[in-house]
């Protein structure tokens, strides 16, 4: 009696088993995971892929808090990733094309320049609590840094600040 009940049971796992690598591969391009990247912009310096785990704790943030972050422009066209410990946040963001001024983002206002690892960097301003540094790509691009702070965590330095150290720490990989 045991004899034919094993060679049914094989036949329902193997009928099973493919079933579900059949399933598998359908669902892989409905994943968030799938659904975020085919969002995110294709750029030549992604700082999703490009920035090392040491540079980012080197900017005083933690690797595995990273997410993709899509939100830099309503336009789209930039790529970028983000990573938090809490009070501060540090947002990357990469495109090929030419950056907007201040004055053409919205909410912001010239915070003037910045040197980065001997890099002329803009700063603009985004209310008390974040500020972005904008430093020219080699893609003829642009590559910002945006810090952004809690206004209910413990007294910390300026955004402005904040967001020089971090782009300083990340500057040997920055393109």
């Amino acid at each position: 009696m045991r004899r034919p009940t094993r060679p049914l049971a094989a036949a329902a796992l193997a009928a099973a088993a493919l079933a579900l690598t059949a399933c598998g591969g359908d669902d892989s391009a409905t994943t968030p995971a799938a659904a975020t990247t085919s969002a995110r912009a294709v750029v030549a310096w992604d700082p999703c892929l490009r920035l090392p785990a040491e540079l980012i704790r080197a900017a005083g943030f933690d690797p595995a808090s990273r997410r993709a972050d899509t939100a830099q422009s309503p336009e789209g066209g930039w790529a970028g990733c983000g990573w938090s410990d809490g009070t501060t946040a540090l947002r990357v963001h990469a495109s090929d094309e030419p950056a907007p001024a201040a004055r053409d983002i919205p909410g912001a206002h010239d915070g003037g320049t910045d040197t980065v690892a001997g890099r002329s960097a803009l700063r603009f301003i985004e209310g008390d609590f974040d500020c972005t540094l904008q430093l020219p790509a080699a893609s003829g691009g642009a590559v910002r840094l945006r810090v952004d702070t809690r206004p209910s965590g413990p007294e910390l330095a300026a955004p402005c600040d904040l967001a020089h150290r971090a782009a300083e720490a990340l500057a040997p990989a920055l393109p």
